[in-house]
């Protein structure tokens, strides 16, 4: 007897190979994420390791504060005001490159939030807020760039 060659037998063999192939490929895809659901479970449990070791390690280094003295922040002798006042008492371009405005604007602005008690003076006054706001608008800035620019304290940072 010789070969049987009928175009269907073709056919399913070539069938019998893809259904080999999408097996292997399945099984070899979820052993894929098995691999790794197991190596990403040992990272974390590494990084938790790391964090148990590094999170006491990184408070006793903050808490040591220089042997425990507290150093002051704000140095400068010239407080928020006088910086204030000097910007508006100086040459008319630092006024308008500090506060995007020139300085007899400044003051009526000032004088009018005053006059309809928009802002009050307190411990700071009037020119001294409208500065800070003024600023924090034309650069974009931060509370920690009013603390280091003007000297004082905007929130409750150290």
């Amino acid at each position: 007897m010789g070969k049987v060659n009928h175009p269907l037998l073709g056919i399913r063999y070539q069938l019998q190979q893809l259904l080999f192939d999408y097996k292997f490929i399945c099984f070899s895809s979820a052993m894929n994420i098995s691999l790794r659901d197991r190596v990403r479970k040992r990272r974390e449990e590494e990084d938790d390791d790391m964090m148990m070791f590094l999170f006491p390690a990184l408070y006793l280094m903050g808490s040591a504060r220089e042997g425990g003295v507290k150093k002051k922040r704000h140095t400068s002798e010239e407080t928020g005001g006088v910086k204030v006042r000097r910007l508006l008492e100086g040459h008319i371009k630092n006024c308008q490159v500090t506060f995007r405005m020139e300085p007899h604007i400044f003051k009526e602005l000032a004088t009018y939030l005053r006059r309809k008690r928009l802002g009050v003076d307190t411990r700071i006054t009037m020119e001294e807020k409208l500065g800070f706001f003024l600023y924090m608008l034309s650069r974009n800035a931060s509370y920690e760039d009013l603390e280091v620019t003007f000297g004082h304290r905007c929130n409750n940072s150290t």
